[in-house]
């Protein structure tokens, strides 16, 4: 009878001892973001950090583990990444595990990709990552498609997901208005949320910025620390929401704001989210900001890395109150100093209604000749 069970326990075991967990690192010359199939064929985040001098340290050690898209309806009782609603009214979606790959698109750039589908319906999410290798900097967006015939609602859609474990955040973004443009904030994250938004359509950076800076152990430093920087490539209202659960987890939620914006997912379509784009240093916002600097001049501005003219705008000099004889001096000076371009500002229209303050002119595009002949 004792054999027996023996036999028995040892039988129950094999599976456990057959799983060995997918390991997936998206990594960049100096940091690593890794992600991990579990027993349960779900992807999690186990790391986003300094790059070690081999992956498989991480692999041996779970530093961290989270949903890496997270969805509602499961056992995930935070802020979901995705929330679908099926034709049949269920609001549940389970992401399971298919399949990943890996290219290399250019010498500096490795795209992952790393397929997903809900454990019932034809609903499927591709998570994909650029890793720009040289500037240490990642993409992330989703896609979701629907291979059913009817229609599915998405009420939450988020390009991102990323968690971490510390023992304090503080994070940082940017506000102002019209002439007190980007001034910086930074609190410390306690229990809940904080949420970054803008539901003001195409103005949507008119009071803040689709940006931040999370800092973690201690404030943000110059030169010193561990920071991430995101920022999110969408012009309309966007969402970042900073989420300190009951452990002292922080999951940060970035992506378009869903605010009054349920998309209608037809059958056959798929839907594609903005990129967050986002950066980790151990050498405080500094590296960080030469890392977004770097990126930006090659992939993010055309011709970024192209010298540029040396340029005069007359503003600050005439504000309203100008004339050409007044406009020739100053770029004929300025000529003189090595500048190569003039931008002239406002004041220039309005033939009926000049442009001579502030409140007029605006609408009248015609050039004003009496300035202007």
């Amino acid at each position: 009878m004792k054999i027996k069970q023996q036999i028995t326990a040892l039988l129950c075991l094999l599976p456990l001892a057959a799983w060995t967990a997918e390991y997936i690192p998206v990594t960049t010359s100096r940091t690593s973001l890794l992600l991990k199939v579990n027993d349960k064929n779900r992807l999690e985040q186990t790391f986003y950090g300094a790059k070690p001098d081999r992956i498989e340290d991480l692999q041996q050690v779970d530093l961290q583990t989270f949903s890496a898209y997270s969805t509602f309806g499961t056992s995930h009782v935070f802020g979901a990444a995705l929330r679908a609603i099926q034709a049949d009214g269920n609001t549940s979606t389970e992401l399971k595990y298919l399949s990943s790959a890996t290219d290399k698109p250019s010498a500096d750039l490795i795209h992952t990709v790393i397929s997903l589908k809900d454990d019932y319906y034809d609903l499927f999410v591709d998570s994909h990552y650029n890793a720009y290798q040289t500037d240490d900097i990642l993409e992330q967006w989703v896609e979701i498609r629907n291979a059913q015939k009817k229609s599915v609602k998405l009420t939450e859609f988020a390009s991102s997901d990323l968690s971490f474990n510390a023992r304090q955040y503080y994070v940082s973004n940017f506000h102002g208005d019209w002439a007190n443009e980007m001034n910086i904030s930074e609190q410390l994250l306690t229990a809940g949320s904080k949420v970054i938004d803008s539901k003001l359509g195409v103005r949507a950076h008119q009071f803040t910025h689709p940006s931040f800076i999370l800092s973690l152990n201690a404030p943000a430093q110059e030169n010193a620390g561990e920071v991430i920087g995101g920022t999110l490539a969408w012009p309309g209202n966007f969402k970042f929401n900073f989420e300190v659960d009951n452990s002292n987890k922080l999951r940060v939620l970035s992506g378009a704001n869903p605010y009054a914006s349920e998309y209608t997912l037809e059958k056959g379509e798929t839907f594609k989210t903005p990129e967050l784009i986002f950066t980790y240093s151990n050498e405080g916002t500094g590296k960080m900001t030469r890392n977004f600097h770097r990126w930006a001049r090659k992939y993010g501005i055309k011709n970024g890395n192209v010298e540029r003219s040396v340029l005069l705008n007359n503003w600050e000099a005439t504000y309203f109150d100008f004339d050409e004889p007044k406009l020739t001096r100053i770029i004929d000076d300025a000529a003189k100093m090595g500048f190569e371009l003039f931008l002239l500002d406002d004041g220039w229209f309005g033939k009926k209604y000049p442009r001579n303050s502030d409140n007029a002119g605006l609408g009248d595009w015609q050039t004003n000749t009496a300035k202007l002949p």
